[in-house]
């Protein structure tokens, strides 16, 4: 999974909030590749919705 190897090659983060960032934008551009999302990425997606607002659009539908 393309998450785990970007996480994997930046190793250490100087805070959580580092860490956190990194993986909103790498959620956001690994779920345009998606074919067939996760069931589990829709109240995954509102929680990302309700954490970072404007910065994250939820799907139609969602």
């Amino acid at each position: 999974m393309q998450l785990r190897k970007v996480l994997k090659t930046r190793g250490h983060f100087p805070n959580d909030e580092a860490a956190t960032k990194l993986i909103f934008l790498v959620l956001r551009n690994v779920t345009k590749k998606w074919k067939h999302p996760s069931p589990t990425w829709n109240q995954a997606a509102r929680q990302f919705a309700i954490q970072f607002g404007e910065r994250f659009f939820l799907a139609e539908g969602v």
